[in-house]
């Protein structure tokens, strides 16, 4: 009996694995494999990545809350950012506003605040600090 182990077939270059045909095949079979992720909105990332820290989602459920409509939400992303001095411009409070307004308090939604509204507001914050 002859067991001479016979060489491979050489490949030629078009039968050849890429390594380019091996990425492609990688990443086409994590597509498959993983769930897709959901997209975030601006207000969501800038929520967790600002906020989040010292806002847990008990915060947003407590009686003493001082935001009473859409409004006064948008005032108090406002105000916190303001106080943390992220320097938000004023689409990133709204986007703020709007992810927890969706996300939490469902409230109407309205335009921006109104003078009455950010009064009765700041009047409630001051009632809330002083002694």
């Amino acid at each position: 009996m002859n067991h001479r182990l016979q060489p491979c077939p050489r490949r030629t270059a078009r039968q050849r694995p890429t390594t380019f045909g091996w990425a492609v095949g990688l990443v086409l079979s994590m597509l498959a494999v993983c769930p897709a992720a959901q997209a975030q909105s601006r207000g969501e990332l800038l929520y967790s990545t600002h906020c989040i820290t010292c806002h847990t989602s008990e915060m947003h459920w407590r009686e003493k809350r001082v935001d009473t409509d859409f409004a006064s939400l948008k005032f108090q992303v406002h105000r916190w950012q303001d106080a943390a001095g992220l320097g938000w411009s004023d689409n990133d409070v709204q986007d703020v506003a709007r992810y927890l307004n969706e996300s939490i308090y469902h409230y109407p939604p309205q335009g921006g605040p109104t003078a009455q509204t950010a009064s009765r507001v700041q009047a409630k914050n001051r009632s809330l600090t002083s002694p």
